[in-house]
């Protein structure tokens, strides 16, 4: 049976008569000790996705001998899906158990742009001004996409116009990239 101290008495004679008195306290755990884990920090971005460092929490407990270790924090922060931690708990009886916290997916980097049709610093001539466009690349998490909006100039089409490209991927990171042109 197990137990946090249970003290047994003995006794000893010898063949004179003479006796002796000892005792000890015995202790059994032959219980592992519990152990959770949960991400406790890191910057959420969309769906399901974390846009910056990850850290993982493990608590322990231990009812009988108690716990020689419980795992230090995990920081994850590398760049990919199906990413976990694991930690593992030792109580003072040798007994060891882990747990794993999975599906961490992390995506610190912002989409790169193309921008389409025209140039920063180009000049364009009225009635053959291109289309302004995008288009978006991430490694990561894969890009959700990428929108221009154009504002400037006058009511006739011509002079200055600004241009504003933004792009966005799948965990929620954004780039921007501005430009302008001129239409004569």
């Amino acid at each position: 049976e197990e137990t946090a101290g249970r003290l047994v008495a003995g006794e000893a004679f010898d063949v004179a008569g003479n006796r002796g008195t000892d005792s000890a306290t015995v202790k059994l755990d032959k219980t592992a000790p519990s152990i959770t884990g949960a991400v406790v920090s890191g910057p959420r971005g969309t769906d399901g996705w974390y846009v910056g460092p990850v850290t993982v929490r493990f608590t322990c407990s231990d009812a009988l001998s108690g716990l020689a270790v419980c795992p230090a924090d995990v920081t994850l922060t590398t760049n990919g899906t199906g990413q976990s931690a694991t930690g593992e708990a030792t109580d003072w009886a040798g007994n060891t158990a882990a747990a794993t916290v999975g599906g961490i997916k992390i995506d610190d980097t912002r989409p790169a742009i193309t921008v389409r049709g025209v140039t920063s610093g180009g000049l364009y001539t009225l009635g053959d001004v291109p289309q302004a466009s995008c288009t978006a690349v991430d490694g990561g998490s894969g890009p959700a996409g990428c929108t221009v909006t154009v504002a400037g100039g006058k009511p006739n089409g011509v002079g200055t116009f600004v241009y504003t490209a933004t792009a966005t991927d799948a965990a929620g990171n954004r780039e921007t990239e501005t430009g302008s042109y001129r239409v004569i």
